[in-house]
């Protein structure tokens, strides 16, 4: 019993060094996000490498910080918020400055030209019975 508890302990920790190892940082990328026309920070943009779950958001002053692992260095990296198109940029093009300022335009998405109902399915099902049984 106890030295099955000594090697799962060792295999946990060398899966654990293992997983450390194979994301090396090789630069760190930070910045704000502002709107274009307005210079106001967008906050909780999604910021993300193309292709992969590896990403961050903007916090409500729009400023974020993205380390980027050795292995995804040839990747883009987009930024998308609601109500914004989005932007996509090469990873390596912003590993040059220390500090991003990266501008979204903003987008409209034509809302006044949408005609909403509604209908209640219950109420129509009950009226409908209701009708059929009335003699």
């Amino acid at each position: 019993m106890k030295s099955a508890s000594i090697i799962i302990i060792s295999l946990f920790f060398s899966l654990f060094s293992l997983a450390q190892q194979s994301g090396k940082v090789v630069g760190i990328i930070k910045g704000k996000v502002i709107n274009s026309t307005t210079n106001e920070p967008v906050s909780y943009t999604n910021i993300g490498l193309e292709g992969t779950y590896y990403g961050t958001a903007s916090d409500g002053d729009g400023n974020f910080e993205l380390k980027i692992p050795e292995e995804m260095t040839e990747k883009s990296i987009y930024f998308s918020a609601v109500g914004f198109t989005n932007k996509q940029f090469a990873v390596k093009t912003l590993f040059d400055k220390d500090f991003s300022i990266i501008k979204l335009d903003a987008q409209s998405y034509g809302i006044d030209n949408i005609d909403i109902s509604a209908q209640n399915l219950v109420l129509i099902q009950i009226l409908k019975m209701t009708w059929e049984n009335i003699t």
